[in-house]
């Protein structure tokens, strides 16, 4: 099953079932993997003609099924499954990444209910289904619409356009009058580093507030621009690991390092590990 999922203006398709046997801390897109879905896309949909120079980015992961032997990996069930040890040790493995927060519950219960008896008190079952998370203190999804609405009001009267409060209106949730903020009173600093309003607020509200500790930790974890929006990274990366430097007292070996990790991070994310002409293509990169 190959899923389409449209985002920013973009779509993202994926995913494919191949045995992964290279280092599964850091792995990465291959050729075969990404002709694999180019020609999936061309059977469902013949008219779009899609061919490689139309993949703007990629990023690959490792999914941690359950192996059964003689079973192909489309064949291998995506049910999680939970072990305890004799030592207590509770083990869960499989699932689906959609289902990251029931496996969550199903331990945190279980692990409640195992100290309950072992301890003789009471613990509480799983309470963060009831929970928002940061920026969700919207008034629930019935209020959502509304308050989004007034965000982008907001967002409006600190000088954004229409379309730029909306984006990070969506983003930052009930967290984005902090950004708005930060947008009207960092216009000096933004034109210092000469950096988008947007990008500059986005970039010191990571800092700030979302533990950012890298370039990378920016662009790919917290904005997904390397992912959604390549060409933002390209151009103003460098612009981007100025700032960080400044506020994060970086050395100059500091400052290559991150450098040499975000143009790697890019170059990952255009060209399969595997290319036989993977050296011509880096060359080729305007990094």
């Amino acid at each position: 099953m190959v899923f389409a999922i449209p985002r920013s203006g973009k779509t993202y398709v994926g995913t494919t079932d191949t045995f992964y046997q290279d280092d599964t801390a850091h792995p990465q897109m291959c050729e075969n993997d990404r002709n694999y879905l180019i020609e999936a896309i061309n059977y469902m949909f013949p008219e779009v003609n899609i061919t490689h120079n139309d993949v703007e980015s990629s990023w690959a992961g490792v999914r941690p099924l359950i192996y059964e032997e003689g079973k192909d990996p489309s064949e291998i069930s995506r049910k999680d499954e939970i072990w305890t040890s004799s030592t207590g040790l509770i083990t869960i493995a499989g699932g689906k990444l959609t289902g990251y927060r029931r496996m969550a519950e199903t331990v945190v219960d279980l692990l409640s209910e195992g100290l309950s008896q072992e301890l003789n008190r009471s613990f509480n079952e799983c309470r963060t289904k009831i929970m928002p998370i940061s920026g969700g203190d919207v008034g629930g999804t019935k209020h959502f619409a509304s308050y989004i609405k007034s965000r982008i009001i907001d967002g409006q009267q600190s000088g954004l356009s229409e379309k730029e409060a909306k984006e990070l209106a969506y983003r930052y949730g009930s967290n984005v009058p902090v950004v708005y903020e930060m947008i009207k009173n960092g216009s000096k600093e933004a034109e210092k580093y000469n950096l988008p309003i947007t990008l500059f607020a986005k970039l010191v509200y990571g800092m700030e507030h979302e533990m950012i500790a890298t370039p990378v930790d920016f662009f790919f974890r917290r904005t997904g621009d390397l992912l959604f929006n390549i060409d933002v990274v390209k151009r103003y990366k460098n612009q981007v690991i100025q700032l960080m430097a400044e506020r994060f007292a970086w050395c100059e070996k500091q400052i290559l390092n991150y450098q040499q990790e975000t143009e790697q991070a890019i170059i990952d994310a255009i060209i399969p590990a595997d290319a036989p002409d993977r050296q011509n293509h880096i060359k080729k990169l305007s990094l």
